[in-house]
């Protein structure tokens, strides 16, 4: 059986305030699943009954315009909960992707009995609530900078918020900043170009370093 307890991303899964009964009873209705890096999570066609929360690594969720371009709507991390459109699915939103950015492991177990838990443990509830309640402010955010920022100023925040706030353990490329950033590759290696000049970012080989006195 899964020991949640134990687990090093628990204090910021939505598993956070379950004593240790309750703590017990959800693990055992968990299965770990493994996806590789590429790999299709869920998507429209294939509509997932199952929520989960990311043990460990990375996972993209995005969007595709009518030209199959790419929006990348958020990236979820260790701790991150998968799967919330499953918890109420009379509630239709927009067709959305999730794949694999790198190795990931997520503990999942079936929506419908995800929610008989929420009922069953408030703590539970409550500490869904705040998790949606973050993913809404982050949605709100991602489309003022969208809206209202110049590409580079756009680019900066959302690569500060990668590696500096989220810890973001890749060095993003090209492609992943454009998606996130909803700009073209070539902005984006402008964009680099000149802060790589002005220091305000250094290259390691394949990783960005951000220089924090110059941001």
């Amino acid at each position: 059986m899964i020991r949640c307890h134990e687990c090093a991303v628990r204090p910021v899964t939505v598993v956070k305030y379950l004593p240790p009964p309750h703590l017990e009873e959800f693990a055992a209705h968990l299965v770990v699943r493994s996806y590789a890096p590429g790999e299709e999570i869920f998507s429209p066609e294939r509509k997932s009954r199952r929520v989960g929360i990311v043990r460990q690594g990375w996972v993209k969720i995005f969007s595709l315009g009518e030209s199959g371009r790419e929006q990348i709507l958020e990236l979820v991390g260790p701790g991150g909960f998968l799967g919330e459109e499953a918890v109420w699915p009379r509630v239709s939103g927009p067709p959305n992707f999730a794949s694999a950015l790198t190795p990931v492991e997520i503990c999942e177990m079936s929506a419908e009995l995800f929610r008989h838990l929420l009922s069953s443990f408030p703590l539970l509830a409550q500490a869904f609530e705040e998790c949606l309640i973050k993913r809404l402010h982050w949605a709100r955010e991602l489309a003022a900078l969208l809206a209202l920022e110049p590409a580079c100023r756009r680019l900066k925040k959302l690569l500060f918020y990668l590696l500096a706030e989220r810890d973001f353990p890749l060095s993003p490329s090209v492609s992943l900043l454009a998606s996130l950033a909803g700009l073209t590759p070539e902005t984006v290696s402008r964009c680099l170009s000149r802060w790589r000049r002005e220091g305000v970012i250094e290259r390691r080989g394949r990783r960005i370093i951000l220089c924090q006195a110059k941001i």
